[in-house]
């Protein structure tokens, strides 16, 4: 049935449209293209409508434009955490700083 559909043959020139016919098979069928490939033939085969836009040929370059973007802006936005828990703590430290020089002790056991 899947031959009506493609088989083997129309898998592998998928593959290779988008150069990932000598990958190794973890990052072959873990890929966008093979992931697009595996939906479009699931739903000719049940008689499903299809229609998603195929992957473009530099998929990669959009991926990996894309991944680096995201690492720049969680970098950029750690950055800031980081430096609002460093102003956070010190500000922390000057009030306790200040209010346990200018409080008396508290005694815990008498309250």
């Amino acid at each position: 049935m899947l031959d009506f559909f493609g088989g083997n043959r129309a898998f592998y020139d998928f593959l290779c449209q988008y150069n990932l016919q000598d990958e190794p098979l973890k990052d072959k069928y873990n890929s966008y293209p093979v992931w697009f490939y595996g939906r479009r033939l699931n739903a000719k085969v049940s008689g499903a409508t299809f229609d998603e836009t195929e992957p473009r040929d530099d998929w990669r370059d959009t991926a990996l434009y894309t991944v680096g973007k995201a690492k720049e802006g969680l970098y950029q936005a750690g950055q800031k955490i980081s430096g609002a828990g460093h102003s956070l703590a010190e500000k922390l430290k000057n009030f306790f700083t200040f209010h346990s020089s200018t409080s008396p002790p508290v005694d815990i056991q008498s309250k």
